[in-house]
């Protein structure tokens, strides 16, 4: 039974005590094993192989008395949120301490172990009961006559080097709610202001109460895994509901309290009557007598342990090309051949290195794994995983500016993008129209002089480069000059944005970068025009410091005022303004008591040690309060201290 030593805070991973992985006792040498090794529930007196990982199941080679040994179920309790992690290592089989390869059949379990590995844009909340029922073993035990009558070469083909000593029964019920947001911005944005931690019904009350609120852009997906009992009795369905309103959620909420409702009454009874194998315990032959049992030496070892590394990357590249292929993102075919070359390599040699054949002296032969992994290094090609990656960008419906991509190198480069697709969003009608601005409901498209870009339709998705908007293609290539950036923005009527809800996709890769391509301190600031104070700068070296500022966006004085790029508007702006011989609503920095500097939209800038610099619009000190809009202001520095700096793209405020 869990208890409330399993509680995590979602996002921070907690192994669960008594997980049914490896865990080797050396004072009485037994190991503890899944129950689905091999997807075969294994039989007292069977053997198990640990060199592979598999039970043996021609003959039984251990004998004994059956003993019964009692029950242990505990009381259930729903009331924490568990590692998801350690649950599904637990279902899927992954035996700790011999590198499992996820790719390979070694356990029929790992393929669902993979599928609900958690991506950027989704948070998981496992709610899990287990019951131990209690278990069988062997009392009085030795080696069968057959057993003893064979060589080891057929002993090891026939009862690998371990035998099962223990049998635990009883029953597991993991209840899995996806929160699978648009993307990973806007999951970190609802992470920080929901209680996605506890038991169910805190964690759904403030669901709903943000839902009353405003409406996410997400869904929640119900997954129900059983162990134990009679599944086909179990309210086992996949249901998904929309987070845009809390009637659509309240569905999804009816369900999980029926499952809590069920995992807590009706699924204790069940596993009474029918428990499932839930771990075995085995022990090694020599234990009984017998000698000369191959191990594994310290060379397979480590070159199983390299195999997990080469699969956790290989995994990482061949999530991208699927991700590529997948979202519309363009991709070098050459680079996707090289990607699959590489991971049929690596898996052909993780099949070496997990069989072997006894050999004359009775020891393990693993001589197809270590011939094939001094070949490896030579036989994988050259992968530019720079231009591989694929990146997702959150655009969130209620940000002028939207979120933007940066180039912090030295040279141009080239982004190829595409448009995630089924995605709606609101841009303050509460009709839900794609991201070509056409309600999803058949009513009429707007448009408004406005807009950030008047001749497209309210609530498409823009494309800005430089302080051009246009309506995004579904995909395409743009170019990004050094210590630039583009965005993507929805399109709405200029301070029009504090009511819109939800958000969109992109997904993108660098396709000029190179690993090797040398970058420049960059940073990204984001400063409301309400803010009197401005966005704050320091410049961490003991000198002036030169950058190059390129600032994006639109807003205005007042709300009488035009809206403006950060060049500002044709007129000085007089009076107390921070340089009143400037444009009103444009951009500049003060710093401390030196002169204020016209920033604008583009340039050159020396920024001193000494003191904080304030970027902020040029305004009167006292007509702060109605200002509207925001801007985008990046900086990268062509004159610095290079050890002084940290690269640093601040991340999209809320």
């Amino acid at each position: 039974m869990l208890s409330s030593r399993h509680l995590i805070v979602l996002g921070v991973l907690v192994p669960l005590i008594g997980t049914s992985c490896r865990s080797t006792n050396a004072s009485r040498g037994k190991d503890v094993v899944p129950f689905n090794v091999g997807d075969v529930e294994p039989i007292l007196g069977q053997g198990y192989d640990s060199l592979v990982q598999e039970l043996r199941q021609a003959s039984s080679c251990v004998s004994g008395q059956v003993a019964k040994v009692g029950t242990n179920s505990g009381s259930i309790n729903l009331g924490q949120n568990v590692s998801s992690d350690a649950v599904m290592k637990e279902l899927s089989g992954e035996v700790k301490g011999t590198a499992k390869v996820a790719f390979m059949d070694v356990g029929a379990g790992a393929g669902f172990y993979r599928s609900i590995n958690r991506n950027k844009s989704a948070a998981n909340l496992v709610y899990a009961v287990r019951i131990n029922t209690g278990s069988e073993q062997l009392r009085g035990v030795g080696l069968t006559d057959a057993a003893k009558a064979q060589a080891i070469d057929a002993l090891m083909q026939t009862c690998g080097d371990e035998y099962v000593m223990q049998i635990n029964r009883g029953g597991m019920l993991t209840i899995t709610l996806n929160l699978d947001f648009a993307n990973e911005e806007s999951r970190l944005k609802w992470q920080t202001q929901l209680k996605l931690s506890g038991p169910w019904p805190e964690v759904s009350k403030d669901i709903m109460r943000k839902l009353e609120q405003k409406g996410m852009d997400g869904t929640l997906t119900i997954n129900v895994t059983q162990l134990g009992g009679t599944p086909n009795q179990s309210l086992l369905a996949v249901r998904s509901c929309s987070m845009t309103s809390a009637e659509e959620f309240n569905t999804c909420r009816q369900r999980v309290d029926d499952l809590m409702n069920y995992a807590s009454t009706e699924f204790p009874k069940q596993v009474e009557s029918q428990p499932a194998v839930l771990n075995y315990i085995t022990a090694p032959l020599k234990n009984l007598g017998v000698k000369g049992l191959p191990t594994l030496s310290d060379e397979i070892i480590a070159i199983r342990a390299e195999l997990e590394k080469m699969r956790q990357d290989s995994l990482t590249l061949e999530g991208a090309v699927n991700l590529a292929a997948d979202k519309n993102v363009e991709l070098d075919p050459a680079l996707t051949s090289a990607v699959k070359g590489n991971a049929d390599r690596i898996k052909q040699l993780a099949k070496a290195c997990f069989s072997y054949q006894i050999n004359a002296s009775g020891v393990a032969d693993f001589g197809g794994c270590t011939s094939q992994f001094a070949q490896l290094n030579g036989s994988l090609q050259a992968i530019n995983k720079q231009a591989l990656e694929i990146k997702e960008l959150g655009v969130n419906a209620d940000s002028q500016i939207g979120n933007s991509i940066v180039n912090s190198s030295t040279k141009t480069m080239t982004i190829a993008y595409a448009v995630g697709a089924g995605k709606t969003w609101e841009y303050g009608n509460r009709i839900a129209v794609g991201v070509d601005g056409v309600p999803v409901n058949g009513s009429a498209a707007n448009l408004s002089s406005n807009a950030l870009s008047p001749s497209d339709k309210l609530g498409s998705l823009l494309l800005r480069v430089d302080q051009t908007y246009r309506r995004a293609d579904g995909s395409g290539r743009v170019d990004i000059a050094p210590g630039e950036s583009i965005s993507f923005v929805m399109n709405d009527g200029l301070g029009d944005y504090s009511d819109n809800v939800g958000a969109q996709q992109v997904y993108w890769r660098c396709v000029t970068c190179r690993d090797q391509d040398e970058k420049r301190q960059t940073y990204r600031l984001r400063v409301k025009a309400s803010d009197q104070e401005g966005v704050v700068f320091r410049n961490p070296d003991g000198i002036t410091s030169t950058y190059h500022v390129a600032a994006y966006g639109k807003w205005r004085s007042s709300r009488f005022a035009a809206f403006s790029s950060p060049q500002g508007l044709n007129n000085e702006c007089g009076g107390s303004c921070a340089m009143s011989a400037a444009p009103s609503q444009s951009l500049v920095m003060v710093q401390g008591t030196y002169s204020p500097v016209l920033v604008g939209s583009h340039g050159s800038i020396g920024i001193k040690p000494s003191e904080p610099a304030h970027f902020t619009l040029n305004d009167s000190k006292s007509g702060f309060a109605d200002n509207q809009g925001e801007i985008e202001i990046i900086l990268q520095c062509v004159k610095c201290n290079l050890a002084s700096h940290a690269l640093i793209l601040d991340a999209e405020e809320d």
